[in-house]
């Protein structure tokens, strides 16, 4: 037979621990500390990924504030000789008159008397060259006259003129260096 054991008096927690609890106390404390052990390492465990995700958003956050560094651009494979730049640029002078006013102008002074040969604007004067025909001098000069009168020409310079003995009627010609007003905006 068995001896018993007299208890007198409440079992401390650390005779527990060293064995000298019933079965049921020692089984239970083996699965308390069981769980803790395994509570602990899940807790290692799920800080590890905190800090492992952590670094993750750190990086991305500092190459997002990294300054942007953009590839220089690529130079277009076209490349225009400085002949075809002087004539684009003559071009552009010349589509930089005001048409509609010096049409209107030229339009608002015509007479039967004259006859308008030729308009060619001169963009390095900023001007236009008319070559008109009359039957007389003081026909010319009146056109002259009318189209320096108006509000969209700056000033009207006459050129030569030449009398057309050999032609039927003798006819007058004249060329106008016409400078109209700037663009108004």
């Amino acid at each position: 037979m068995k001896p018993d054991r007299i208890r007198f008096g409440k079992t401390r927690w650390w005779h527990r621990l060293l064995g000298r609890g019933t079965r049921w106390e020692q089984t239970g404390l083996a699965m308390a500390l069981l769980l803790s052990a395994s509570l602990l390492a899940w807790l290692a465990w799920h800080l590890q990924e905190l800090e492992q995700q952590r670094e993750r958003l750190q990086l991305a956050l500092d190459q997002a504030r990294a300054p942007v560094t953009r590839p220089a651009p690529r130079p277009l494979g076209l490349v225009i000789p400085a002949e075809a730049l002087r004539q684009m640029d003559a071009v552009t002078a010349r589509l930089n008159v005001p048409w509609s006013d010096v049409l209107d102008v030229i339009e608002r002074s015509a007479t039967p008397k004259v006859a308008l040969l030729a308009l060619e604007p001169d963009a390095r004067a900023g001007s236009i060259n008319l070559t008109a025909e009359a039957r007389s001098l003081e026909d010319l000069l009146a056109y002259a006259e009318a189209l320096g009168q108006d509000t969209a020409v700056a000033s009207v310079d006459l050129g030569q003129h030449d009398l057309r003995a050999q032609e039927p009627g003798q006819p007058v010609r004249m060329t106008l260096s016409i400078s109209p007003t700037p663009f108004r905006q």
